[in-house]
Parts: structure tokens; sequence; C-alpha cells
């Protein structure tokens, strides 16, 4: 339990959203393939229900030289090499709760 947590139902209703999310959103991934093929299906990609507007769209990932794959290698040593040093400053830091099992 939370020693400083002025209602201690807080955490319970915490948790319990986060395991309704969790069980929404597998249902939400369960479903997606089906809606976006209908979606591909409309002559626009298109289609309005409920005051929504749902579009097909495609999520793309590329691969990249061998160059720039050791350009972005040689950038990332640098950044961990800067933060190690003191170098880099901080521009924001935001508080989250990470939630195991």
């Amino acid at each position: 339990m939370l020693r400083y947590l002025d209602d201690p139902a807080d955490l319970d209703r915490f948790l319990d959203l986060r395991e309704e999310r969790d069980r929404i959103d597998a249902e939400l991934d369960a479903l997606a393939p089906t809606i976006l093929r209908a979606l591909e299906m409309e002559d626009d990609e298109r289609a309005s229900a409920r005051g929504y507007t749902l579009e097909a769209r495609v999520r793309r990932t590329y691969g990249y030289s061998d160059a720039v794959t050791e350009a972005e290698r040689y950038v990332r040593d640098c950044k961990a090499a800067e933060r190690a040093a003191g170098t880099a400053t901080i521009d924001t830091a935001t508080g989250y709760v990470r939630v195991t099992r």
C-alpha cells in the first residue's frame, strides 16, 4: 500500500482502470484488422459513424543503408557520451507510474 495516499481507494481504482484499459486495448487490437479490411473496400478508404471519421492508413518503416545506420549509431554513442560526461542538459523530465506484474 501507499503510505502517503489520502484515499486508499484511489490505488484500487487506478489498478482497476489499468486492467480495464488492457482488456479494451486487447479487444480493439482484435477488431482493428476487420475494420481496416472493410475500410479498404470503401471507394475512398474512409467512412463516418457516430460522429467519427475512420480512414484506412498505412504506417511504413524503412531500412537504411549501412552508411546511415552507422551515422545513427555514431550519433547515439555521442549522445550517450554527453549524458555520461554531464554535457547534455535535461530539457524536460516527466514523472510516470510504472506498473508491472
